[in-house]
């Protein structure tokens, strides 16, 4: 029993090695056959391309031929170009020939012409210096003309010593009633008029001493009596050299500033002040520039000009004068008689803001 058992099963395994031997062999034979018609199909395609190929070469020959004889075509018109050619360059030779004849004959005319030409422009140049320098003559005349009517331009274009004196004013100040042999004078400029006042601006200094006030203060418009106007402190500044005064009633030929302006270097500038207690000395100059305590003004600024106003063209207020412009040579001190010090146009529109239009 045992060996029949072990008999089948032997059998068994051995039917199945076979059948896996079998599926082995048939599996490579797939692959093989497989193989073999890529290979199969590889061999058409390059017989394919080898007939293409040979196609193209046969294309190329036929057109090589083609161009061959294209060429020799267009070497042979070349050719009979060249001839023709050649021969009308013989005729161009001798064409160029009768015109270089042609040219030196009239070459020889010209020559005869240009000796009367040159004769005939020789009397045209005189006549054209004559007229030149009858120009610059008559030129010289219309650049005096000019100046002259530049002179004009400039001079009206200023305000007129008229106005300037109209709206400037001389002050007296004085320590002590009646005490004619210590007072002093400086200027002011109007800057506001009512039915009631008419309002000054000046230096804080005319209207002090020794940080005292005047006890009197006046206007004068002249050495005669008749012509004092008593005037009282409306207020001053207690850092800048500014002070505000006015005077019962109106002034007779007094008027209001036409407003103010701020300078630029160069301005021309028109003052009229009270110099060396002089009255309504006039003066100009120009903006020079700036400091640490004022503008600069090349105008005359001696004694009891303090509180003159600086004025532009338009008649507007530029600046007041406070100083002489006092530098130091070394330790010494040297007075500049050329310029003066004048306090900012800022400075005295923030003074009088709030009590005229200063905008």
């Amino acid at each position: 029993m045992k060996k029949e058992t072990l008999r089948k099963i032997f059998t068994s395994i051995a039917y199945w090695l076979v059948i896996v031997l079998l599926s082995v062999n048939i599996l490579n034979s797939s692959k093989n056959i497989k193989s073999l018609n890529n290979t199969v199909q590889n061999q058409n395609m390059l017989a394919q391309n080898q007939i293409v190929a040979f196609e193209c070469i046969n294309t190329l020959a036929k057109k090589q031929v083609d161009f061959s004889k294209e060429v020799k075509e267009s070497l042979e018109y070349m050719k009979n170009e060249i001839v023709d050619l050649t021969k009308k360059d013989v005729r161009i030779g001798k064409s160029i020939k009768d015109v270089k004849e042609d040219v030196k004959e009239r070459i020889g005319d010209l020559a005869e012409k240009d000796i009367k030409t040159d004769k005939a422009i020789k009397d045209i140049m005189k006549g054209i210096r004559d007229l030149i320098t009858k120009e610059v003559r008559t030129l010289n005349q219309v650049k005096k003309v000019n100046n002259v009517i530049a002179n004009i331009q400039n001079y009206l274009q200023r305000p007129s010593y008229k106005y300037l004196k109209s709206v400037t004013v001389y002050i007296v100040g004085q320590l002590k009633e009646e005490d004619t042999e210590n007072d002093w004078c400086g200027t002011g400029v109007v800057v506001k008029i009512t039915e009631d006042y008419t309002y000054i601006l000046t230096n804080k200094h005319i209207v002090t001493e020794e940080d005292k006030d005047a006890k009197e203060l006046y206007i004068l418009e002249s050495y005669a009596n008749d012509d004092k106007y008593p005037a009282t402190i409306v207020k001053k500044s207690k850092y800048i050299d500014l002070a505000l005064i006015k005077v019962s009633g109106k002034i007779p030929g007094k008027r209001v500033i036409k407003g103010i302006a701020f300078p630029e270097i160069a301005e021309k500038v028109y003052t009229v002040g009270s110099h060396l207690s002089r009255f309504f000395v006039y003066g100009e100059g120009v903006y020079s520039g700036i400091s640490t305590i004022g503008d600069i003004y090349m105008i005359p600024t001696m004694g009891g000009y303090s509180g003159s106003g600086v004025f532009n063209k338009e008649g507007k207020l530029l600046g007041l004068v406070f100083a002489s412009n006092l530098s130091y040579f070394g330790i010494f001190p040297v007075m500049d008689v050329a310029h003066g010090l004048a306090i900012k146009t800022v400075f005295i529109k923030n003074f009088l803001r709030g009590f005229m239009e200063v905008d």
